[in-house]
Formats: C-alpha cells, sequence, structure tokens
C-alpha cells in the first residue's frame, strides 16, 4: 500500500525524512488542506494527511451520505433514544432523586451547548469531516463513561419485598449511600455524548450542502434527517426491550419484571450502539474536506446571495447573522418547534400511560412505532417535495406554513383521551395522606408505592391504604376494610386486577396524532433549507450553530419544563420519600389532556405568526433583490 504524505503545496514520500518541508508556523489549516479532495488521515498536531487512495472511489456525495446518516443513526440513538428511555431505570438502581435525573438529562443539552458555541467560534475555518469523526469518538467516550458504574459499583441485590398491609410496614432507610456519587460519573457521560452529538448533527447539513447540487439539497437534509430519526426511534424501542432483561442477564432471580424491585438490563445498547460507532469512525476521518468534483457547485452558490463578504471574526458573523431579520424570523419558528418535539418526545410514554391507559412497554412500542413512520415520512417527504417543486426561498416559507397549520388542528386531538383511574379512596388531604376511616388507624406511608386493586377496578396506593389486614404476596392482600360495602365479591386486593380496559377511542387518538406528528415534520427539512438560503454562504455552518444554540437554551430545556409542569400540576396522588414530595403516581386525566392540547396549540399557533412574518420579510428581500437587477430606464428622444 502506498502511503504518501501531503504538506503545504507538495507532495513528499514519508521514507525521504531530510527532504521534509518545516512545519508551518501557526497551528491554523491551510488553505490547500482545507480545499483537498482526496481520502486520508490528518496527522495529529500537524498540518499533513496520510493519503489513502485505495479509498478515494467512496469520496462521492452518496457514500458521504451514508456514512454521515449511520453514525447519526447510533449517536443519536445511544443519546437520545436509548438513555430517554433507560434513565428511569438508572434512577431506580443508583437511588437517585428525579431532581437529579433531570439534571443528568439536562448536563446531554450543556455538552451540546459547548460544542456549538465552539462551531460558532471557528465557523468555516475547520475541516468538517475531522469534526464530524471527533464527535463520533466524543459519544464512543461518553457511551463507555456511562455505563462504567454498572461494572465498577456494587453488584444490585433486589433484597426482601417489603411489607406493606395495615400495621406492619417497612419504612425506607434514608441513609445517603455511596452509590449516590454515581451522578456525577452519568453527568460526565452524558456530556460527552451531547458534545459529540451535536457535531455529529450540525455539520454534516452544511458539508452536504455546500458539495451537492442546491436542487439535491433537499433530498440529501431529508434523507439524513429521516435516517436521525429512525436511529431515536429505534434506540427507543430498543431501550425498552433491553428493560426485560434483568440487570445481569446471567443471574437467576425469584422476582419477575412486574415487580417493583426490578432492574433491567438499562447499560446493553450503550454498549452495542458504541461498538457501532467505532466501526463508523475511521471511514469518516478519511473524508475530504470537499468532495471532488464539488469546486463548481462551491463557485456557484457563493455568488447566489448578493451580500457583502463578512470576515472571518466571530463577532463579525454575529453581527451580521443579528442584522438579518430573515433568519431570526426563522430561528424562532423553529424554537417553537423544537420546544413542542422534546416536550413531547420526553412526556411520550408518560402520555401513553396516563392518558391511553396503555402498559410502558406497549407505550414505547407504540409511541416508537409511531415516530418511526411519521418523522422518516416527514423528513423524507418533505425533502423530496422542495427538491421535486423547485421551490424558491419565499415558496419553502409557504410550505412551512401549510405544515404548522394542519399540525395546530390535528393538535386538538389531544382534548381526546380515555377514562382515567378510579380511586378506592377519593378523600385526598392536603398532603396527600389519602387517608379514610377504614385506613386512619394503619398508619400508612406513601414512601412504599405498591398499587393493588379491588374486583371493580378502583385503585388503592398500597395494600396498606386499603385497609388490609393480610398480606398473602407482595402485591396481594385480604382481609381489607376499604372494600366493606362495596359491590365486590370478596375482600381481596391484587396488582393483576389493576388492568386498564380497552380504550375505544384509542384507533382515533393514534390516527389524529400520526397526522399532527407528519405535518410538523414535514417543515423540518424545509426549514433547513430556508435557513441555509437566507444567510451567507460563509455564514451557513455559524448560522446553523447559532440556531441549535437558541433551539436548546430556550426550545429543548424549555419544552421539557413546560411539559414537566403540565403533568405536576395534574397530579392526584403523589408519593414521598424521606419525608419529601417524591413522583407523581396518579394524574388527572382529564386535566392533563386540556393543559397538553393548550401549550401545544398555542405553540403551534405563534409559529404560524412567526412564518407569516418571515414571508413578508422574504418578499421584501426579493423585490429589493429585484429592482436592484433592472437595467436603468433609458429614454430616447425623437426630435
Amino acid at each position: 500500500m502506498d502511503v504518501i504524505v501531503e504538506e503545504g503545496h507538495g507532495v513528499i514520500d514519508v521514507t525521504e525524512e531530510s527532504e521534509k518541508m518545516p512545519l508551518p508556523s501557526d497551528n491554523m489549516v491551510t488553505s490547500d488542506f482545507k480545499e483537498d479532495t482526496s481520502c486520508g488521515l490528518k496527522i495529529p498536531f500537524r498540518d499533513d494527511r496520510l493519503l489513502m487512495p485505495m479509498f478515494q472511489r467512496f469520496a462521492s456525495p452518496r457514500c458521504s451520505l451514508a456514512l454521515l446518516s449511520m453514525a447519526y443513526f447510533f449517536s443519536d440513538g445511544i443519546g437520545s433514544g436509548v438513555f430517554s428511555s433507560t434513565i428511569s431505570t438508572v434512577e431506580k438502581q443508583f437511588q437517585l432523586h428525579s431532581t437529579e435525573t433531570g439534571l443528568i438529562a439536562a448536563t446531554v443539552d450543556i455538552g451540546s451547548c459547548v460544542a456549538l458555541l465552539a462551531t460558532i467560534y471557528f465557523g468555516e475555518n475547520i475541516i468538517k469531516t475531522q469534526w464530524i469523526g471527533s464527535g463520533i469518538v466524543f459519544v464512543i467516550i461518553g457511551s463507555s463513561i456511562f455505563v462504567t458504574p454498572q461494572y465498577t459499583s456494587t453488584e444490585y441485590g433486589f433484597g426482601e419485598e417489603d411489607l406493606n398491609y395495615c400495621g406492619n410496614v417497612t419504612l425506607s432507610v434514608c441513609d445517603i449511600s455511596p452509590l449516590r456519587w454515581y451522578r456525577f460519573v452519568f453527568m460526565a457521560g452524558t456530556f460527552f455524548m451531547g458534545l459529540g452529538m451535536e457535531y455529529i448533527t450540525t455539520i454534516p447539513l452544511s458539508y452536504l450542502d455546500e458539495n451537492v447540487k442546491q436542487s439535491y439539497s433537499s433530498l440529501y437534509h431529508g434523507i439524513f434527517n429521516g435516517v436521525g430519526a429512525i436511529g431515536l426511534a429505534a434506540g427507543y424501542m430498543l431501550g425498552g426491550i433491553s428493560l426485560q432483561l434483568y440487570n445481569n442477564p446471567s443471574k437467576s432471580v425469584l422476582i419477575t419484571i412486574d415487580s417493583s424491585l426490578w432492574v433491567g438490563a438499562w447499560w446493553l445498547f450503550f454498549i452495542v450502539g458504541a461498538a457501532a460507532l467505532l466501526l463508523i469512525v475511521f471511514p469518516v476521518f478519511l473524508l475530504p474536506g470537499n468532495l471532488s468534483q464539488s469546486d463548481n457547485v462551491r463557485r456557484n452558490r457563493e455568488h447566489k446571495i448578493k451580500s457583502h463578504r463578512v470576515s472571518s471574526r466571530v463577532a463579525s458573523r454575529l453581527l451580521s447573522l443579528s442584522c438579518n431579520k430573515l433568519f431570526i424570523a426563522i430561528t424562532v419558528s423553529e424554537t417553537f418547534h423544537a420546544c413542542l418535539t422534546f416536550g413531547v418526545m420526553t412526556y411520550a410514554v408518560k402520555m401513553g400511560v396516563d392518558l391511553y391507559g396503555m402498559s410502558e412497554s406497549t407505550a414505547s412500542l407504540a409511541l416508537g412505532s409511531l415516530s418511526i413512520i411519521s418523522t422518516v415520512l416527514g423528513y423524507i417527504s418533505g425533502g423530496v417535495l422542495v427538491s421535486k417543486l423547485g421551490l424558491n426561498l419565499k415558496g419553502i416559507l409557504q410550505f412551512m406554513l401549510a405544515c404548522s397549520v394542519l399540525s395546530c388542528a390535528f393538535s386538538f386531538g389531544f382534548l381526546i383521551h380515555c377514562p382515567g383511574k378510579k380511586l378506592g379512596i377519593v378523600n385526598i388531604n392536603k398532603t396527600n395522606a389519602i387517608v379514610g376511616p377504614c385506613n386512619a388507624q394503619c398508619h400508612c406511608t406513601t414512601e412504599n408505592y405498591n398499587p393493588v386493586c379491588d374486583d371493580d377496578g378502583s385503585l388503592y396506593f398500597s395494600p396498606c391504604h386499603a385497609g388490609c389486614g393480610i398480606q398473602e404476596a407482595f402485591s396481594v392482600a385480604s382481609d381489607c376494610e376499604c372494600l366493606l360495602g362495596k359491590n365486590v365479591t370478596n375482600g381481596t386486593v391484587s396488582s393483576t386486577k389493576c388492568v386498564s380496559e380497552r380504550c375505544p377511542k384509542f384507533p382515533l387518538l393514534i390516527t389524529l396524532m400520526f397526522l399532527c406528528f407528519l405535518s410538523a415534520f414535514l417543515g423540518v427539512t424545509p426549514s433547513t433549507q430556508a435557513t441555509l438560503r437566507s444567510v451567507a454562504f460563509d455564514e451557513r455552518t455559524t448560522a446553523i450553530s447559532v440556531q441549535r444554540v437558541v433551539q436548546i437554551v430556550f426550545g429543548r430545556i424549555v419544552g421539557r419544563l413546560a411539559f414537566g409542569a403540565v403533568f405536576d400540576n395534574s397530579c392526584l396522588i403523589w408519593s414521598s420519600e424521606c419525608g419529601a414530595e417524591g413522583a407523581c403516581r396518579v394524574y388527572d386525566s382529564e386535566l392533563v389532556s386540556r393543559n397538553l392540547t393548550i401549550l401545544i396549540t398555542t405553540g403551534k399557533i405563534c409559529i404560524v405568526v412567526v412564518l407569516l412574518c418571515a414571508i413578508s420579510l422574504a418578499q421584501r428581500r426579493s423585490n429589493h433583490c429585484g429592482k436592484a437587477n433592472e437595467p436603468p430606464n433609458i429614454l430616447i428622444s425623437t426630435k
């Protein structure tokens, strides 16, 4: 295999040490290196590359799209899908508070912000493929760190089943456990995952855009975003499947997945995903900074937008973007979209369980399948339509407006919900003690949630709250005072009786939800095209990065907090943790449904208003450019 080192303007043999040229005095990448179209690996701490001509056939737009899409698939599948579906299990195993697991999740966004700030600072003065490859390395490192506590901590043991019947309640031990310190290890892992995921998500958009014809750019972006969406949904579903395996799959245990002490193998697909990324990172590093035969594309695109050439300084680029009203309008609309998308994604399983009466596994599979179909169809179809219709900037914005109006109309479907849970004890006092005459003498606690039901489906917080004097098994009790006088066959309660009846409205619910998601995701790929066409050619990477920072700070984080507040404000019964208020156990489904509809439709209306402003700005820009290109009027005298 011939290996050549390219340096500066010349090409030399690596065996001729005496003929090597001196290294550049600074660390900036030379223009020849940045514009190189040959495959090879960059030598660390030098401006040289090891060229590998045998891989040159793969330096094409299609192969690049395949590699970058697969990187997006696995990174988003790990950091968003598997993480979201398994974080509650991590909380249980390592005895973490909900606020602490929320902070772990927020660390992903902090890592993303750091990555985006670096991208904004360097702008176009980067070799995009090297940064994307570095992002893959960061995700691998983050995943490895995240699963480290599974192997360095003491093995999880479920111990004895707690007693929780009238007059005999096992109280929780509130001493601080050394396991809780592992939350800092999890935060380090999610930080690196967020750092790498943002490079993999953001930089390929401008890399693909500058290496293909503009008419193909939206199609490539649609495929890229669609594959990433499949990865997220697949990771979400696979994470749920991994929880069906015990934490240590090789160990035989007596408890089943229905036990409150069950902890699944949450770590499994973090390792699988990291191994898959390890196979992809080398080919990504080999990709050139610019694909061959892209010079004409780049030269033509650089003059598409009539604007002055901005300086490479970050302050000048940011000043230019801050004065671009059209870019600001598009960014605001995308921020509202991110707020709604990440809010729904974070609480999708909770919505399925509390609004539609599904089990958690069923909710993961059903909503995961719905997410795959709607996002893939939306991303790819949106890109194809923009490409086939040949829409200009104004046409793209009008297409986005139509999608938002449809999505807003379908969002009223969230008003439909299934009947909520029927409570056995209805007089809930201000401290959520769930007390009644039948269990007042039992001295029950809300620290041990062990839901049981009677024959008519009424829910009790635990056998103790049902006034049961005999606990036959962990979730079966008899001699229950609270069942006296009710039309039930016996005085026994059991968790197996807490089976939600099939909701007759479910087909209509799932149809409206699908149409709402599909119409919303149809506008995602066109929005990327609108962003790229609203700024100067050499501001594209900075523009996308600035947009992502705004989406993370004011979209993702705010959306998760807003949707969380909707559920918290609709809670009927709270558990407690060492005397403090813990997690919500029962929600008012009607109140959740109404508040969610208000939140989602308000966000959709804001998107519509902002897009109307953006269309007006695009029309004004088009008129201005048209007048600037008109030939001067010449008056010819006939005298």
